[in-house]
């Protein structure tokens, strides 16, 4: 009699921690492309219609002129008003990209901005917010900026701006993968 109530018991505990574990499932993440990330209405080359390059002497603009760090600064000031699209708020997404350094911790990266095409930040002036993505990581290892990665993880539609450029989404996630594995 003793050795069934211990089983029963043992039996009830066991249905009792089963029920109570919950198992993490990996979410299923929606493959974005560039694209997606602005809104379907928006064209970014409309953007500059509301710049009057007459005002500017184009022709015998240097890089070092005044004139040409004004137009720079009113193209980047367009550039940071592009739309977002607030539906990708809370998305798990799966965005393709190239890394952009913004901090490490010895020989991790533990931010960066994601953008589509390499160069961006670096040997161009940063593509506008909704082209670019903030990550934050526990620490990832780089083996080359000019390879493409995958990022996943949940998308916010969260601003920030640093000298490097500005990113109109954001991504907290140690999940970076090649792009080609």
């Amino acid at each position: 009699m003793r050795k069934i109530a211990l089983l029963n018991y043992l039996l009830a505990a066991f249905v009792c921690l089963s029920v109570n574990t919950v198992v993490a499932a990996e979410p299923n993440y929606q493959e974005l492309t560039w694209d997606d990330l602005m809104p379907l209405d928006f064209d970014p080359n409309t953007m500059y219609n509301e710049l009057d390059f007459s005002s500017y002497n184009i022709e015998n603009m240097t890089d070092d002129d005044p004139e040409t760090q004004r137009l720079y600064a009113d193209l980047m000031d367009i550039n940071r008003r592009a739309p977002m699209v607030d539906t990708l708020e809370g998305v798990y997404a799966k965005l393709p990209g190239f890394i952009v350094p913004l901090e490490m911790d010895g020989d991790k990266v533990t931010s960066f901005f994601l953008v589509p095409y390499f160069g961006a930040c670096i040997h161009t002036p940063p593509p506008s917010p909704n082209q670019m993505v903030y990550v934050e990581t526990q620490g990832i290892k780089l083996k080359s900026i000019d390879e493409p990665v995958w990022v996943r993880g949940r998308m916010l539609v969260e601003t920030v701006d640093n000298e490097v450029g500005m990113a109109g989404y954001t991504m907290y996630t140690n999940l970076v993968d090649s792009y080609y594995d």
